[in-house]
């Protein structure tokens, strides 16, 4: 039979434990060194104008300004970072966002070590100018189990797909990822 003092050692212990393992916030970018991002245009890699601008920025030292000239007919804007990063024990990753698109989608792309991408949907066109407007908007990707092996992430990244037939013009500012 445990006393009052074995009682408060399991208890600490176990409470102890639970935070064991946890990471603190961790900056994945705060998009300085634009030279680490890779642009690729319906998978071909081109040089898209992308700035690191600080005077906007509300989190971090930079803000990513993405910009596409208009296009024609159905097309993919891949920007990528290489990271190699265990994001397992993360509970998820924080970005701000604002800007014009029209007629574009906007996602946020994970991919592991085995090559397999999830990419999570944020836009419906029902809600494009809900992301996309003057205010910043912070999103916010739970780290969950499934297909991806957070253990072993790869490249993260964004991609802006554009409908077909749209003639559409993308400024998007992006502010700060964040593991926490």
């Amino acid at each position: 039979m445990l006393n009052k003092k074995g009682n408060f050692l399991i208890l600490l212990t176990f409470v102890f434990l639970s935070h064991v393992g946890r990471c603190e916030e961790v900056i994945l970018s705060d998009f300085e060194n634009k030279e680490e991002w890779t642009v690729q245009y319906n998978g071909k890699k081109i040089n898209l104008s992308i700035l690191s601008l600080s005077p906007d920025a509300i989190h971090g030292k930079n803000s990513f300004l993405i910009t596409s000239p208009p296009v024609k007919g159905a097309g993919e804007i891949e920007i990528t970072k290489e990271i190699n990063k265990d994001l397992s024990n993360f509970e998820r990753i924080e970005f701000w966002v604002k800007g014009f698109s029209n007629g574009k989608s906007f996602y946020f792309l994970v991919e592991d070590a085995e090559g397999r991408a999830k990419e999570y949907y944020f836009v419906p066109d029902s809600l494009l100018y809900d992301i996309f407007t003057p205010e910043w908007r912070r999103i916010t990707i739970k780290i969950e189990p499934c297909i991806i092996e957070w253990k072993k992430v790869r490249r993260i990244g964004f991609k802006i797909v554009s409908k077909r037939g749209a003639n559409s013009i993308t400024k998007i500012k992006i502010d700060t990822l964040i593991a926490g």
